[in-house]
């Protein structure tokens, strides 16, 4: 017997899971929920954690998705952590022995970051970037004259050392691969953001392969590169993306690979267990034609609303359009789709030279675009993504066409 039972339990506190909750709540839900989860500051949106709370210029109310005045009467938050799931008795135990019932499961475990497997890196001064407690820590190091060493070349590396610059802290930013972003932009827009960076008085040292930390007493004093060279420095990152938390589910028995495998509305292959979050992967997803795992702020929101129109009994609305973006100093780069290696490339110039947007083409239609700094174009741009549109490069590459009149 479990000791309680509900409608529908939750297990983790993340971005995810507050949205869920905070759909629920708005879509009238009157069904009993326990949120499970083990993280101190509970729903809230992640994007800003490198950038605006990272620099002090909000706090975490001002991010929060949901607060617990907004829960219902019959919504309960529960601290701790969950170690088993029984499928066939339909409950969870938690870690003090407690089992809870539940009608249907919903896994937003999250992700956890990817470690690099380099000797020193478990010292004190070796950051990593996923949660609140993190952004404290990091933001504990950003003292007058504190020298930082930043491992990895994609978003979140790029926005903390944006971030540490704007406060005038000296960084280096080491990548191993030959340019930034090499998964998650073109190479133009790589090129536009390490210009960027290097005006701005980041160091950059691309193509170079991290061997390890030199460490003191568990604190780190320097980078080590494979060809002996040691980047010195007082306070580290490692961004070098995460993992996602699927052993809850693989311990279950739930299909998993590379994260939750998941159908568009959270369904695993458990038909009372649904996933949202960092921790899935789509099992099909239009844009691969295939499996995809997708960490960005979009996946969440609309996994977690797909899911609550579910619960909801409500017809379910997904955008599978991939969208994320990235705000670095004074400058925003909004990305459409998924930039293949590939494409045919189109460059069309916006009203001023820090204004462009860059298109990608597979057999003559658009399957992605980058936007840099160019706003007023943006919805258009993402419905000619949407639409998969095939026109002249020539006429999309031409500032003077009306985008409008393609997009209607």
């Amino acid at each position: 017997m479990s000791d309680l039972q509900f409608d529908v339990v939750v297990v983790g506190g993340g971005h995810a899971a507050g949205r869920l909750l905070a759909e629920l709540i708005r879509g009238g839900f009157e069904g009993s929920v326990r949120v499970i989860g083990d993280e101190p500051d509970a729903f809230y949106e992640r994007p800003p954690l490198s950038k605006s709370l990272l620099a002090g210029k909000c706090d975490l109310d001002s991010i929060a998705i949901v607060r617990g005045a907004d829960l219902t009467a019959r919504m309960q938050i529960c601290s701790a952590g969950i170690v088993a799931v029984d499928r066939i008795a339909r409950r969870v135990t938690l870690g003090d022995g407690t089992t809870v019932g539940y009608g249907k499961l919903v896994l937003a475990t999250g992700a956890s970051p990817r470690r690099l497997g380099l000797l020193g890196e478990s010292a004190a001064n070796v950051h990593r970037l996923r949660n609140t407690g993190d952004v404290a820590r990091i933001r504990a190091g950003m003292g007058e004259h504190q020298r930082w060493v930043i491992v990895g070349g994609g978003y979140i590396g790029l926005e903390v050392a944006a971030t540490l610059r704007q406060a005038s802290l000296d960084v280096t930013l080491v990548e191993r691969a030959p340019r930034l972003l090499g998964r998650a932009a073109s190479a133009a827009v790589a090129s536009h953001l390490a210009a960027l960076h290097e005006v701005n008085g980041v160091t950059l040292r691309v193509g170079v392969e991290p061997k390890n930390f030199c460490s003191e007493r568990d604190f780190a004093t320097g980078l080590k590169l494979a060809d002996g060279e040691i980047i010195p420095g007082t306070q580290f990152l490692v961004g070098a993306g995460a993992l996602p938390n699927d052993a809850l589910a693989r311990a279950a028995d739930i299909d998993c690979d590379d994260g939750i495998l998941v159908e568009p509305n959270g369904a695993t292959s458990d038909p009372s267990i649904f996933a949202i979050g960092d921790a899935t992967r789509h099992r099909f997803h239009p844009a691969t034609g295939g499996a995809m795992r997708f960490e960005c702020w979009q996946n969440a929101e609309q996994q977690a609303s797909a899911l609550a129109a579910h619960l909801l009994g409500r017809a379910i609305i997904v955008d599978l359009l991939p969208w994320f973006w990235t705000e670095q100093y004074d400058q925003r780069v909004d990305t459409f789709g998924l930039v293949p290696a590939d494409a045919t490339q189109v460059r069309r110039e916006g009203p001023t030279a820090r204004d462009w947007t860059q298109f990608h083409l597979v057999d003559g239609r658009i399957v992605a675009a980058e936007i840099v700094n160019h706003p007023s174009e943006r919805r258009q741009i993402r419905k000619l993504v949407v639409a998969g549109a095939r026109l002249d490069p020539a006429l999309l590459g031409d500032s003077n066409t009306d985008l409008r009149a393609l997009a209607a």
